[in-house]
């Protein structure tokens, strides 16, 4: 690991900022002999020498040990709890429940009171009910720990089960009488959100989540009691990152005063947040020592931690930002939901709050809106962890820069330089919160960080290197994210320094250690002030029994305000002594100096001189030189503070894929980051580099996962997984001094959290990079899956895959278009040409924003290989080879059932049916009606064997509650529909009319009768499709559909239908009766989204797709009939994928053309609606119809090589079909391959050999055109 320092010059920021800054206060008595210096920590000696005083290392005579019993449901209601067998058990001294603590009240919050929210406080013990497993139920004190742990499997537990929530963005539940699982809605922001998004030119959408993680120390938790009944004090040892807060908020739960209580911090193996805080577990010991009359001591185990500690992090986004054609954000509107577990602990709403106050982070944003919906699960409760709110919101305002940056073909840093609050524009106010405080960029030039790490990567040459890499195979990539940090957390902090007769300095802070080298950097300042070697400073903190105020280590607020504290009470100190040494000295204030612990005359260092030591000597009350000074050479320090600072830096990270496994590599991390002033730059590096590898583990390993009945899952650390040494990258740290903090004495900003915050956000950009799919992730930590192939959420729901079209730059928003013939006119237009963008309609008059319609979904090869997980570019000849793979493969998964679903959102039945709430569009303008099934998947059951099929069948809308379906004579699901009206039964039929095109596809693929088409979509996407049973027809239907009704087709039951512009290009079938669907229920998600795949003109939205599956199809078949060297298939999607054929063939034998051509015509795949079926040699390319037209020019023979087959299986949509009741029609088979017979004299091609063609262009490619 490397650490490079650039210590910016203070006058140059007067300069670049265009403001200047008064650094007197910094520079005025110091020389910088400790200040800046990476000098070594006082607090190792006792740590590697093994004298260190951790919770398990305290213990005290006649002590007990306390277990706690802890609930193993996620959620019930407590029947019983029998502690009979463990009090029995001899040494067991008492066992408590909730009734024997009951005038013990819930954990209150550290900031003080908050009526809102008092009443989602967790209780010491559960009462009533548990709400999440690990929940403490029953505490357990022995005389011997071991006797405690067996009388804590002894408590019978008897619970009620009662339903789980594990998802914050699902539909709030009651938690008690009158209150919901959402705990409050945080919101903040300020313009016209609504009006911006509406004018804009663009409008980018994402949803994003942050998996559930937290900081895992290498101690767990303990905590020991201590009841000295003869003073009246009680104390509570171990680890306290907030020793005051946690001493008042004892002192309001036990009804004591705050004198009485003393807080005494051990050592610490680790804190990052969560170690520290008040939990049940030191309540209880606190308690039970004064109950019991003897100390009492708890350390948990790790099984404990991983479930019982505060987790953190879990939200989800869902945000749009308004932009301009330059990239230049004009509104940002985030709607999140964090997912707080089951109570609210001692932070409060602190991280929801936090997220929405810092989501903009180092861009202007002119006009915002965040609201934050607060909300219970049943989980293990939520609190901070390292960098709160700040990695989960760099992690999706980085991926919106991204995919601003996709959109616009631009690079993201060139976004970033467009939207970055320049260095003239601070100090930056804007009308937020962080933490209580309105937000204040206090000084920085984000832009120039930028320009200086992109320097020092070489940033062009590592472009071009890393493309090397990709261009040979590899799956590299490299990725950025720019953050600004918040630290310095008021309101005020002080200090107490006082210096003995020894010369010693004792500096005694409300701060504490989390073994950040608090000590360290604290006796560095003070040493620097005072003019002393800085391991002559004692640094007490962590004893609230010492100094009465004090806020503790968080927020990254410890150098920041303690130092800054430190350094105030030194520079009174040092007024002190040197006015008391000129006195003894009879000289001025003035001409005197502080050197090596020595005051002497500044023009006569070698002169006379007085020690530190004997002028505290000389201030003792008894001194006879005292005179009339203040006794004792001390003082008080205290800094106040009404903004926070807002330290800023740049992530870059290079990752490597395995495609195969999915798993990433971090080849290179570098951090580049302007801390105003670095104490001790060492210290600074090992936070940085601490905060990037715990960042790495939330980004790519750590996650606390659950399973349906709310059981934890990573209990251990085979299931919580940590980076190790072997992933943790070596880190590059580039620490800029640029720009110092004008907001304290030491232009300082704190540091540890910078190494956090951007990793997820940088990782995930890299990942994106490397495997070539833009917006590929979306949330963290990043699976295998989602790093080695397309996103591919659960049961792939049609908004993920919306998000990746914006994020490759493949999707058109447009608002306003009227549905009777504007948005058909639009759709058709786009799909005059096969690549176009996607095209997804909103405010679409006469229906709520938000009720959208997506069409033109499957007309490039690109949005094609993003369903099925190919390469984003990937060519349209390997989409068939992949086809051809997944099919001899057979991959499949079958459904899986689930109770609920996205789709259950809106839910009506009987007359309550209404579809008309959907903007269904008339795709053409001479439709017979509005078609609400295009893009849709329509389900039906076999009502002999219980099949399930799915097809792909039109659908018109006719009336709000009813509707037709046409299936064609042969097709599936007319065989079914006649099967139940054979027996005088109504078909049951559900439609889905909005779902991931994956599922869409393969309803349109020819799936053997008896196969189930759910089996096969599980093997496309890779995993199971979840279903709901339809309420009336009991048919499985995609849980994450976005619009669904179901029904039943009675016999005899037929309604005018068409014509619709069907996938022969015409308005083929006219108007005739087909069966009509009575609805049954309807279902639909909040805001629905209309999927269409519109038939038309070919090649259209049916057509493109099918073409590359069936061209697979048909070649597999053909070399299953025995065809010997198939070289090719394409079947064109001018022709509607159905009506041409192009087979390529490396001839055999005679006959051989004939014989392809032939069964090309009649196998399953290439026998619907066929016309021409043309063979060519191996030499032509058959998806090139330039060459398929020479060669039918130049080597077919219409007397030989044409065949004409009649009566063959066709649709009443070919308009060559027979006509009337007939959909028969005829086609060609053409042998367009060189006569066998002339096979070795037939002309030789006038173009290059495939050697002089690889010469030339390895010679000339720098002047050739491509392709």
């Amino acid at each position: 690991m490397t650490l490079t320092v650039d210590a910016g010059r203070q006058h140059q920021q007067s300069q670049e900022s265009g403001r200047s800054q008064d650094g007197s206060a910094a520079g005025a008595a110091v020389a910088n002999k400790w200040i800046g210096q990476s000098v070594t920590r006082l607090e190792d000696p006792p740590l590697v020498r093994g004298h260190g005083r951790f919770a398990g290392d305290i213990s005290f005579a006649l002590q007990l040990h306390m277990r706690l019993v802890r609930a193993n449901h996620a959620h019930g209601k407590i029947v019983a709890i029998d502690a009979s067998a463990a009090r029995a058990l001899p040494g067991v001294v008492a066992v408590w429940t909730a009734a024997d603590i009951a005038d013990v009240p819930p954990i209150d919050f550290r900031e003080g009171r908050i009526p809102a929210l008092e009443p989602y406080r967790q209780p010491v013990l559960a009462t009533e009910k548990v709400r999440y497993v690990g929940e403490p139920v029953a505490a357990v004190f022995a005389d011997d720990p071991y006797v405690a742990e067996d009388a804590a499997e002894l408590v019978a537990l008897e619970v009620e089960e009662l339903p789980v929530l594990l998802a914050a963005e699902a539909e709030p539940v009651e938690f008690f009488t009158g209150r919901t699982t959402e705990v409050c809605i945080v919101r903040q922001g300020y313009g016209d959100v609504d009006a911006v998004l509406r004018a804009a030119p663009m409008v980018v959408e994402l949803e994003l989540a942050i998996g559930r993680h937290s900081g895992v120390p290498l101690e767990t938790r303990g905590a020991i009691g201590r009841y000295d009944a003869a003073r009246d004090i009680l104390q509570l040892h171990g680890a306290a990152k907030v020793p005051h807060r946690n001493r008042d908020l004892l002192a309001r739960m036990l009804k004591r005063a705050p004198s009485s209580i003393h807080v005494l911090e051990s050592h610490v193996g680790g804190g990052f947040g969560i170690r520290g805080e008040l939990y049940p577990e030191d309540v209880l010991v606190c308690v039970a020592a004064m109950r019991l009359n003897r100390p009492v001591k708890w350390l948990e185990d790790r099984r404990e931690h991983l479930m019982a500690a505060n987790q953190s992090r879990q939200q989800l986004h869902r945000l749009r930002a308004a932009v301009d054609d330059e990239g230049r954000i004009l509104a940002i509107d985030d709607c999140y939901f964090h997912d707080q577990g089951a109570y609210v602990r001692t932070h409060a709403a602190r991280v929801v709050h936090m997220t929405a106050g810092i989501l903009p982070g180092p861009y202007r944003v002119p006009a915002y809106r965040a609201v934050g919906h607060f909300r219970l699960t049943n989980k293990t409760p939520a609190a901070t962890y390292r960098a709160p709110g700040r990695y989960e919101t760099t992690f999706v305002r980085e991926r919106l820069i991204d995919a601003i940056a996709t959109k616009l073909g631009i690079e993201p840093n060139e976004v970033r330089r467009r939207n970055a609050i320049a260095a003239d524009e601070m100090p930056y106010h804007r009308p937020l919160e962080a933490l209580g405080e309105e937000i204040e960029h206090d000084s920085g030039d984000y832009v120039g960080l930028l320009d200086k790490l992109l320097a020092r990567l070489e940033w062009d040459k590592r472009k071009v290197e890393l493309a090397r890499r990709r261009a040979g195979g590899e799956a590299v990539g490299a990725g950025f994210a720019m953050f600004v940090e918040k630290s310095g957390l008021g309101p005020a902090d002080g200090v107490r320094i006082e210096v003995d007769s020894s010369g010693a300095v004792e500096l005694i802070t409300g701060g504490a250690s989390l073994g950040q080298g608090f000590e360290t950097v604290m006796a560095q300042v003070c040493a620097e002030v005072l003019g002393i070697d800085y391991r002559r400073v004692r640094v007490t903190h962590g004893q609230t029994d010492r100094i009465t105020y004090g806020i503790g280590a968080h927020a990254s607020r410890a150098t920041v305000m303690t130092a800054s504290a430190t350094h105030d009470g030194a520079v009174k100190l040092r007024a002190k002594a040197i006015e008391a040494a000129a006195s003894l000295m009879q000289a001025h204030p003035e001409t005197l100096e502080i050197i090596d612990g020595n005051v002497r005359r500044k023009d006569d260092p070698a002169g006379p001189s007085i020690s530190l030591g004997d002028i505290a000597e000389h201030l003792t009350p008894t001194s006879k030189t005292l005179g009339g000074r203040v006794p004792g050479l001390s003082a008080e320090g205290w800094f106040r503070v009404k903004h926070q600072v807002y330290p800023y830096g740049i992530h870059f990270a290079v990752v490597k894929v395995d495609r195969d496994t999915g798993s990433v590599a971090v080849e290179d991390y570098v951090i580049a980051y302007d801390i105003g002033r670095a104490i001790n730059p060492a210290l600074v590096k090992g936070q940085i580099v601490g905060g990037f590898a715990q960042g790495m583990g939330g980004a790519l390993l750590e996650e606390f996962t659950y399973n349906e009945r709310g059981d934890p899952l990573a209990t251990t650390f085979a299931d919580y997984l940590l980076p190790t040494a072997r992933e943790v990258a070596n880190v590059h740290v580039i620490l800029r001094e640029d720009y110092m903090s004008p907001l304290n004495p030491l232009g300082i900003k704190g540091a540890g959290e910078s190494g956090i915050t951007g990793v997820g956000a940088a990782i995930a950009s890299a990942i994106d990079d490397a495997i070539g799919m833009p917006g590929a992730v979306r949330q963290l930590p990043v699976t295998k899956r989602s790093a080695s192939s397309a996103p591919q959420p659960s049961n792939q729901d049609l908004r993920i895959w919306i998000d990746a079209l914006r994020a490759a730059g493949e999707l058109q928003e447009i608002n306003g278009a009227e549905r009777e013939v504007e948005i058909g006119g639009i759709v058709d237009l786009y799909m005059r040409k096969m690549g176009n963008r996607a095209v997804l309609f909103d405010d679409i008059p006469g229906y709520p924003h938000g009720h959208r319609i997506l069409a033109n979904i499957l007309t490039s090869v690109r949005r094609i290989n993003l369903t099925v997980g190919m390469p984003l570019d990937a060519s349209a000849i390997e989409l068939v080879s992949y086809w051809r793979k997944y099919m001899n493969e057979a991959r499949s998964f079958a459904p899986v059932k689930v109770k609920s679903g996205p789709l259950m959102e809106n839910v009506s039945s009987g007359k309550n049916v209404n579809i008309d709430t959907i903007p269904t569009p008339r795709w053409h303008e001479h439709d017979g009606g509005y078609y609400i099934g295009t893009g849709c998947m329509v389900i039906m059951k076999d009502p002999d064997t219980g099949w399930i099929n799915y097809g792909a069948y039109r659908v018109q809308y006719q009336g709000p509650n009813v509707a037709t379906v046409m299936c064609s004579k042969g097709k599936h699901g007319d065989l079914i529909k006649r099967r139940y009206h054979e027996r005088g039964e109504p078909c049951p039929i559900a439609v889905v009319a909005g779902m991931h095109p994956a599922l869409f596809m393969v309803g349109g693929l020819e799936i053997p009768y008896g196969k189930n088409e759910y089996d096969v979509a599980g093997g496309l996407i890779g995993e199971p499709v979840e279903v709901i049973e339809g309420p009336a027809t009991g048919l499985p239907i995609p849980a994450h559909a976005e619009i669904a009704f179901e029904g039943f087709i009675h016999p005899n039951d037929l309604l005018d239908e068409g014509p619709l512009g069907e996938w022969t290009g015409y308005y083929a079938g006219g108007r005739k009766k087909e069966p009509a669907i009575r609805i049954a229920t309807f279902m639909h998600r909040n805001n629905p989204i209309l999927l269409g795949a519109v038939p038309a003109v070919p090649p259209d939205d049916d057509s493109f797709y099918r073409g590359t599956y069936r061209s697979g199809a048909v070649w597999n078949q053909l070399e299953a009939s025995g065809v010997p060297e198939v070289k090719g298939v394409w079947a064109h999607a001018a022709g509607g994928s159905r009506l041409w054929l192009t087979v390529s063939i490396k001839q055999q034998y005679a006959g051989h053309a004939k014989q392809a051509g032939l069964i090309a015509s009649q196998c399953h795949a290439g026998a619907y609606a066929n016309r021409f079926v043309v063979v060519v040699d191996d030499d032509i390319d058959p998806a090139d119809m330039d060459q398929v037209v020479w060669a039918m020019c130049t080597r077919c023979d219409p007397r030989e090589g044409m065949e004409t087959l009649r009566g063959c299986w066709s649709t009443a949509l070919d308009p060559m079909a027979y006509g009337g009741d007939d959909p028969r029609n005829a086609r060609v088979v053409i042998d367009a391959c060189k006569p066998w017979s002339r096979r070795d004299s037939f002309p030789r091609v006038a173009r290059a050999s495939k050697e002089l063609d690889a010469g030339i262009r390895a010679k000339w490619a720098h002047v050739l055109p491509r392709g």
